[in-house]
């Protein structure tokens, strides 16, 4: 599934987690009741370099790291095609909980 990209600003957010939070909200996640598997929620490269550099500009070396740990695939040789404005959901990028494990 293709998304458009969210329309956030690291100057917003007091720190890299929290933008990443809503950065995967925004594009759907439940984090009460769904596993995120960042791996297969892909961007385009320039754009994932783009964040990664505001990270580092706005909270240093260790932020732009949470990016590259924590954030989208930024695959270099853009295999879906993706133009900067986009988001790929592959399967498994965001999946239920077993009710058993929702509290």
């Amino acid at each position: 599934m293709i998304k458009p990209l969210p329309r956030l600003n690291v100057d917003d957010f007091a720190n890299p987690q929290y933008f990443i939070m809503e950065f995967y909200l925004a594009l759907g996640w439940d984090l009460k009741t769904q596993e995120l598997d960042p791996r297969k929620i892909l961007i385009h490269p320039d754009t994932w370099g783009e964040i990664c550099n505001e990270f580092r500009n706005r909270w240093g070396i260790s932020a732009a790291l949470t990016w590259m740990n924590c954030g989208p695939s930024g695959d270099t040789s853009n295999p879906y095609n993706l133009d900067k404005e986009q988001v790929k959901l592959e399967e498994g990028a965001m999946v239920n909980l077993p009710t058993s494990a929702v509290g």
